[in-house]
């Protein structure tokens, strides 16, 4: 509920719903419980785990990730992109994806959350084979909550 503002801001700029953004973030964050923190035990913000590359040139943190090659898993240290806060990190997102020419398939498809969700995974935003479905899974919870505010807030 206190993400679906910048949610929706960041939906907004890519075409998608912003159930698919929220269900994005929860996968990502176990439903905001595991956040990467910073080595002084702050929150990095980062809600999509997007790795901070060579382009990255603010504040980053080293995480551990699992990563999938060959459909074998490996632990990895890596540098993922630090934000100033959860908003900076949808807008980033939004950013993130309209700036790599590797999801212009899947912005294409934003406005059908199930197929923006598999063509950002097999563009390569997450390797884990299961991913797409596991995003999936998570909307439809995502879309049960916020059935249920739009009812409350109906009555």
């Amino acid at each position: 509920r206190q993400l679906k503002p910048a949610a929706e801001n960041a939906a907004k700029k890519i075409g998608a719903k912003a159930e698919a953004v929220l269900a994005i973030t929860a996968l990502e964050t176990g439903w905001g419980q595991h956040v990467i923190p910073t080595p002084d035990g702050s929150s990095s913000n980062n809600l999509f785990g997007v790795k901070a590359d060579q382009n990255w040139n603010k504040d980053q943190v080293i995480a551990t990730t699992l990563e999938f090659e060959d459909g074998i898993m490996h632990k990895r240290r890596e540098p993922f992109r630090q934000y100033a806060s959860a908003q900076d990190s949808m807008q980033d997102f939004a950013d993130f994806l309209t700036q790599n020419p590797r999801y212009e398939t899947a912005l294409s498809e934003a406005d059908n959350p199930q197929r923006f969700i598999e063509e950002l995974h097999k563009a390569g935003y997450a390797t884990d084979p299961d991913y797409s479905e596991k995003v999936l899974s998570v909307m439809d919870k995502v879309n049960l909550m916020t059935q249920d505010v739009a009812m409350v807030a109906d009555k």
